[in-house]
């Protein structure tokens, strides 16, 4: 992922290019969206100007018109919010095929769920095992937040009650990412029985992970590790030859190769490629600007180099440690310096960004 959150991880799938390209610097929590730039490259815009109907149907705010990534969608709404909101969004995006179908065009449908959010509150059936959603004095894992609380509280319980925290927890998340899984495959064969995917390309992909404490935080944005910034992306299509890519792929790479599996010609300036068709030894890099804790990241060659704007530096070996359990940063390393002389450029980039956006 480009990002370990939403609002800048879509906005590379969507442009195939990375935020300091279009002079953009993602929102603070409270911050009004910034506009995106009328010149820049947009997959749904793309779309809908070659001729494609398009809705979008999206759970998550950072998606959508609250946050200026409706462009290009004749239609875009969120469904409205409720329990279990899987369900609903799927049965949204049935009602809104059939009139971008009943169309005549060629047409593109983005759904977005939500559901393995905090609160991770899955249907109970989806609980493989029993869980104690208060495993802790005070904590309540299924209340909105309810995780966030036991985070700030996290050294006020003993090591039992934090190993029973994140246990429980993880029980929850895994729930609803089996809710969610369930509720697409369900979508899908509603859609393959009225022939809907007859010749239709279907994309799947993640926005970002989660991170459960497996270094010493919790939920996202919070870090460049993979639990939080390593992402998954599948293309299903008739026809399409089945095949696994292993190289060094990003968010950045969705757009181009979407464009080129439909015969399209390609957006102007791609920072990405189609998958499979770039250099393995190519950089890849991520950030997670937020305040004080805003950090960046650069991958080449199975080595990883994270550096954080209040000084402070990781390095890992990603082949014999996937982890990112035993890092040996050594400033006088060779390959750790050629890491920071990529990143470098990068992190002034992201700084000037951020204090233009401060009034600096």
């Amino acid at each position: 992922s480009c990002a370990s959150w939403t609002w800048p991880s879509v906005f590379c799938a969507l442009s195939g290019q990375d935020l300091a390209q279009l002079g953009v610097i993602a929102p603070g929590p409270s911050d009004d969206p910034p506009p995106l730039p009328a010149d820049a490259p947009w997959l749904p815009q793309h779309l809908r100007d070659a001729g494609y109907a398009t809705a979008l149907l999206s759970g998550n705010k950072f998606l959508g018109p609250d946050y200026a990534t409706d462009r290009g969608f004749a239609i875009a709404r969120r469904p409205s919010e409720r329990r279990f909101a899987a369900e609903g969004l799927a049965a949204a995006a049935w009602d809104t095929l059939g009139a971008l179908r009943a169309s005549g065009d060629p047409w593109y449908l983005h759904l977005h769920f939500m559901d393995p959010h905090d609160a991770y509150d899955p249907p109970p059936e989806y609980l493989d095992g029993e869980v104690d959603v208060s495993p802790a004095e005070g904590v309540d894992l299924s209340r909105h937040g309810g995780v966030r609380e036991a985070w700030d509280r996290w050294e006020d319980f003993t090591h039992e009650e934090q190993r029973a925290i994140v246990e429980n927890t993880r029980l929850l998340y895994d729930g609803e990412v089996r809710y969610v899984d369930d509720t697409i495959g369900r979508l899908l064969e509603r859609l393959e029985r009225s022939g809907a995917l007859d010749d239709t390309l279907v994309l799947f992909f993640s926005d970002h992970g989660e991170q459960f404490w497996d270094h010493g935080r919790y939920y996202h944005r919070q870090d460049l590790h993979d639990e939080e910034a390593a992402s998954a992306a599948a293309f299903f299509a008739p026809g399409l030859r089945p095949g696994r890519s292993t190289l060094p792929s990003t968010h950045l790479d969705l757009a181009p190769t979407v464009l080129d599996a439909l015969g399209l010609p390609p957006m102007e300036e791609p920072a990405g490629a189609v998958v499979g068709r770039f250099d393995a030894g190519r950089p890849r890099f991520a950030h997670s600007i937020n305040g004080e804790k805003s950090a960046q990241s650069v991958d080449r060659g199975g080595r990883r180099l994270i550096a954080r704007w209040s000084g402070e530096r990781e390095y890992y070996l990603l082949g014999a440690d996937p982890l990112e359990r035993d890092d040996r940063y050594d400033p006088a390393d060779p390959e750790v310096r050629e890491l920071e002389a990529l990143l470098a450029p990068e992190i002034a980039i992201y700084q000037g960004l951020v204090e233009a956006a401060e009034g600096g």
